[in-house]
């Protein structure tokens, strides 16, 4: 059986790091994230670690950043607008619909999207 792929919401990534147990079963998985995550997962080492952590972090995660359609831009910012009462990040949002677009299930912590499709949702 090969590996199964999960979109990485930031949250997500930051529990792998941490090695939450909850993310254990997600170590054999494949990982997908936008630029976006990985820049605010950057800036998130910077503050609570240092420049050098994050180079190699970024390092470590730039080869799973998947190309971002225009189409998937607007429709993230349609999807924004539709859910603005959840307060949604641009990057999660941009994130789900990537997801959603490449057949993907979102992987995240995030409790505004725990009743939302396509979504494994793990504290």
């Amino acid at each position: 059986m090969g590996l199964t792929e999960f979109f990485f919401d930031t949250y997500a990534l930051i529990e792998v790091l941490r090695k939450n147990p909850s993310y254990e079963n997600f170590a054999d998985k494949r990982i997908r994230i936008s630029l976006l995550n990985l820049l605010e997962l950057t800036y998130i080492i910077i503050n609570n670690h240092s420049a050098t952590e994050a180079r190699s972090v970024f390092s470590k995660f730039k080869r799973f950043v998947v190309e971002t359609p225009d189409e998937v831009v607007i429709q993230s910012m349609i999807f924004r607008a539709m859910h603005k009462k959840r307060n949604l990040s641009y990057a999660d949002c941009l994130g789900y619909s990537l997801a959603i677009h490449f057949g993907l299930t979102f992987l995240t912590g995030d409790e505004a999207f725990r009743d939302m499709p396509h979504v494994e949702f793990v504290k």
